[in-house]
């Protein structure tokens, strides 16, 4: 059988898609993730781009960081590509892109929903994601569930859970300022009605669970 191509102009660059390494699915499987209802508005119009900060910080640092790309992979249906690329994990979560965007995309949604989609695929061995922010993200949450909300010395202990030392070497003077200043403290504060935090994390999970199923099921069919 014959390979289908497609012929795609990507930033004056042409490349091949061979037709055989697209999921087609990929998109609506985005757009069953909260967040990534939208993915279809973009039109291509790069003003998402234009205005983020990560990309003008990755063209120095010798990266490649495109939010129009990202999307255009993703709509065409390059799963394998999107989900193993480092640079999706690059993104600030800074609204420039969503408050520019003429199509209400919420492309950092958007990120959200690929990000969620890539770590249960690493939670099943299929991928290997090249970033601890996923990591950094886990421990922040964890703080938020146990605490009611933020608590630094023990998001940084879990974080490097395992490198103590490495993180005495990086955050050691940081640290002390902040501490001598009053702005992190030794013990966790806790708010009241802690168990309305516990419903929240336990809702996000029951839909977490029913997305996965939903998407077994047509990987089934």
């Amino acid at each position: 059988m014959i390979a289908v191509r497609w012929r795609r102009c990507i930033r004056r660059r042409c490349i091949m898609i061979r037709w055989e390494e697209t999921d087609p699915n990929f998109k609506y499987e985005i757009m069953r993730e909260p967040g990534g209802e939208n993915l279809l508005n973009c039109y291509q119009c790069s003003t998402c781009t234009l205005g983020c900060p990560v990309t003008e910080v990755g063209r120095e640092l010798g990266f490649e960081y495109n939010p129009r790309k990202v999307i255009q992979m993703s709509i065409l249906g390059l799963r394998s590509q999107v989900l193993s690329r480092p640079e999706i994990w690059f993104c600030a979560s800074c609204q420039i892109c969503r408050e520019w965007c003429p199509q209400d995309v919420r492309f950092s949604e958007v990120m959200g929903a690929i990000h969620r989609i890539a770590e249960r695929e690493a939670e099943k061995g299929k991928l290997e994601i090249r970033s601890r922010r996923p990591d950094f993200a886990h421990a922040f949450l964890n703080q938020v569930k146990k605490y009611g909300r933020q608590y630094e010395m023990g998001l940084m202990r879990e974080f490097y859970k395992g490198r103590i030392l490495q993180m005495m070497k990086d955050y050691r003077r940081l640290g002390m300022a902040l501490f001598l200043k009053g702005k992190t403290a030794l013990l966790p504060d806790k708010i009241r009605r802690r168990e309305e935090i516990a419903r929240i994390f336990e809702k996000i999970r029951e839909h977490e669970e029913k997305i996965a199923a939903e998407a077994a099921a047509e990987g089934r069919q």
